[in-house]
């Protein structure tokens, strides 16, 4: 019996998710039944003497095997999903809940509830507040809550009992702007609300909540010992994923430089410190000939980086995004573990199939197709390329050609998701990265080691922290002043799918080695994504489309040169 190839398994299984997930409503179960009939003819035919096409018949059993078990995974996983919502006939219900806070609270801004010109008024301040909750009962199991006007602390881990009003996970359905429905079922998240009222509360604490006032713990120290300030949202996003603090004007500075993924903890935080811890465990593991004989220091390293990369991702509060990421790199070191030399397609495969069977709806998210395209454009640009300096002694100039070679394809080859997804690209990213994922590769270890020593030993460690601060202050402001310098973002209208699944294509020719045939042929596929634009209003025509915004109303206003956005602006705080 031929072996199975995983990776046409994990192509089936990717399948199989994607089916599911673009569907409006999940059909019955039985369906399935069709799939299965046809994947026993299969089998029956490959068996039968004299079949013809053996090699075909086996790669489309395996293909509609992974597409059957991903779609009925992917089913079985949304039914689950959506059975605990909140139903929209239960919309406006107001009930009494008792539960933990899930996360570190996100604290809005504050708000003055006294006259500035009365001296004997009382100067409290109440703040607005947002968090996750994970009641103890019921069939809820994550609301998404809003607090405001309050002058409690919530905080991490904390139980509460809640009087909520709570409405469905809903959102606006306005094209080409963000998807906040689809992310809400992404984070599993039930039903959202507002306090109405609230009472502390004492519980059995499980250990995931233990974690949770950790992590509070260890965000109050770090907001204690550094004073506020960019580097300081940068500091607490880099430790704890908390990105609170990072302003509206601060992402906007990292969508036009490239470097929004360097701010939010993902694959690239988890594999640097786990290559760092990697390396460093071998370097000590080496020196003892006694524990190399009780256990190479290859596969010694291996435990400790996946143990190190564990520690970080909890230290995140081990979201989704940190999930897939450690299930990767853990692929990645368990094969190296057992010393398997396996290629990188395989292994590729088999973070896929992890990934999946974690979150099938990761695919909902373009972070999940950014993050494998990005690995996956990393392996094509070092296929062939590399191998010629690895039998001699490198030049340093080299090592930074082809380092500044691979950030070139990233971008390039990302470009085109990119574009889709956020409507905006990067012309500096290339370069941006070529800099500062060196930097945060010593930076990183840096910062986290600060933190251990904050605690362990406080008159090292706090200096530690402000050194590492204030060095996240000096990014933050080469940043903004290249930002400012000069527009290095391309914001085009979205292409249509088609052409992105073209420039792909395109690209994978045109970025190939040298000698490979159909490079104009390439550029040709390209161009149907930077030229094809949407049709625009015939002159003397007038095109309205009204905007739900959630508060009101937003009216656009569009001509064949001209586009008007009216909006009254909000009456009260918004945003997601």
């Amino acid at each position: 019996m031929p072996a199975v190839d995983i990776r046409l398994l994990s192509l089936g299984f990717l399948a199989g998710v994607l089916l599911v997930c673009s569907l409006t409503a999940l059909p019955s179960p039985l369906i399935y039944l069709l799939p299965l009939v046809v994947l026993v003819i299969l089998a029956v035919l490959r068996k039968a003497p004299g079949a013809m096409c053996s090699m075909g018949l086996n790669t489309a059993v395996v293909i509609l095997i992974g597409g059957l078990l991903g779609a009925m995974w992917s089913h079985w996983q949304g039914a689950e999903r959506l059975a605990t919502r909140l139903q929209a006939a239960d919309t406006g219900q107001v009930v009494w809940l008792k539960g933990h806070i899930s996360g570190l609270p996100e604290k809005l801004a504050p708000t003055m509830n006294w006259d500035a010109d009365d001296p004997h008024a009382d100067r409290t301040q109440i703040h607005d507040w947002r968090f996750y909750f994970k009641p103890e009962e019921g069939r809820l199991r994550k609301i998404r809550v809003s607090w405001y006007r309050t002058e409690a602390l919530p905080a991490a881990g904390q139980c509460w009992q809640l009087q909520l009003k709570l409405k469905p996970p809903r959102g606006l359905s306005n094209p080409g702007s963000f998807d906040y429905e689809s992310w809400l079922f992404r984070q599993a998240i039930d039903a959202a609300g507002y306090v109405k009222s609230a009472e502390t509360c004492s519980s059995s604490e499980p250990w995931m909540f233990v974690l949770q006032k950790w992590r509070q713990a260890l965000a109050d120290h770090l907001r204690s010992e550094l004073s506020p300030s960019p580097g300081r949202a940068l500091f607490l996003a880099l430790v704890l994923g908390d990105r609170s603090e990072i302003s509206d004007a601060q992402w906007a500075v990292f969508r036009h430089t490239g470097t929004s993924h360097l701010m939010a903890i993902s694959g690239l935080h988890i594999g640097l410190v786990s290559a760092f811890v990697l390396l460093l465990c071998q370097w000590l593991w080496s020196r003892s000939a006694r524990l190399c004989l009780w256990l190479p220091a290859p596969k010694a390293a291996a435990v400790c980086a996946a143990l190190a990369a564990l520690v970080y991702a909890l230290l995140a509060g081990f979201a989704l995004p940190a999930q897939r990421a450690l299930a990767m790199l853990l692929v990645v070191l368990m094969a190296l573990f057992m010393g398997r030399v396996t290629a990188p397609s395989r292994i590729l495969s088999i973070a896929l199939l992890a990934v999946l069977l974690i979150d099938p709806f990761a695919v909902l998210s373009a972070g999940f197709w950014l993050s494998f395209a990005a690995v996956g454009w990393i392996l094509y640009a070092l296929s062939g390329r590399l191998r010629q300096h690895r039998s001699h002694q490198t030049a340093w100039y080299l090592r930074w050609r082809d380092w500044f070679w691979i950030q070139l394809v990233l971008a390039l080859g990302l470009a085109p998701v990119t574009l889709y997804a956020f409507g905006e690209s990067s012309w500096v990213a290339p370069l941006a990265n070529l800099i500062l994922i060196p930097v945060f590769t010593l930076l990183l270890p840096l910062i986290i080691a600060a933190v251990l020593l904050s605690m362990i030993w406080p008159a090292v460690g706090v200096a530690g922290l402000g050194m590492n601060m204030r060095f996240l202050d000096f990014l933050w402001q080469v940043l903004n002043r290249v930002d400012g310098f000069w527009q290095f973002h391309w914001s085009p209208p979205t292409p249509a799918l088609w052409t992105v699944i073209l420039a792909m294509m395109g690209l994978v020719l045109l970025l190939s080695p040298k000698g490979m045939p159909g490079k104009l042929a390439a550029m040709m596929l390209c161009l149907p994504m930077l030229l094809l634009q949407p049709d625009k209003p015939r002159y003397g025509q007038l095109v309205v489309t009204v905007l739900d915004v959630g508060q009101g109303l937003a009216v656009a206003l569009q001509t064949h040169q001209h586009t008007l956005l009216y909006d009254a602006g909000p009456s009260f705080r918004s945003g997601f």
